[in-house]
């Protein structure tokens, strides 16, 4: 049955049917600037908050697929820390051990970790560094 259902999907792709991939829609600045006016994001409830740092993590991370934010960490083996720069900026550091592409295997154990940095910025009600900094000492 695999067989014949793998011979079929390669049938119709060489015929070009099947292959179209549907891309992430782009979330504008104007968008984005909505979903903070109309309180959609915030962190005045624990929900809110959550859904929040889940946007800011996604924005800031490329932290996407669903699987991905449930197997960040936090606590003794974090993913995530705050941390200043050399000018006393604070900014969090983002290490990415397992993804979607890299679950970590041994086709994979060669892999440096990603690593990314979202510096604080002036708007504190929109600021990643604040915002975490509440998720934590709230969780």
């Amino acid at each position: 049955m695999r067989t014949m259902l793998d011979g079929k999907m390669k049938q119709l792709a060489k015929q070009g049917l099947g292959l179209q991939k549907r891309p992430a829609d782009i979330i504008s600045e104007e968008q984005e600037r909505t979903l903070w006016r109309t309180a959609v994001l915030g962190s005045d409830t624990p929900q809110k908050l959550l859904e929040t740092m889940i946007f800011q993590f996604d924005f800031h991370f490329a932290v996407q697929a669903g699987q991905e934010h449930r197997n960040l960490r936090f606590g003794a083996h974090s993913q995530v820390s705050l941390k200043e720069d050399s000018q006393l900026r604070q900014y969090l550091e983002y290490c990415e051990y397992v993804s979607k592409t890299n679950r970590g295997g041994i086709q994979h154990r060669n892999i440096e970790p990603k690593i990314s940095k979202a510096y604080a910025i002036s708007n504190k009600e929109r600021c990643i560094v604040e915002l975490y900094t509440k998720y934590i000492h709230a969780r």
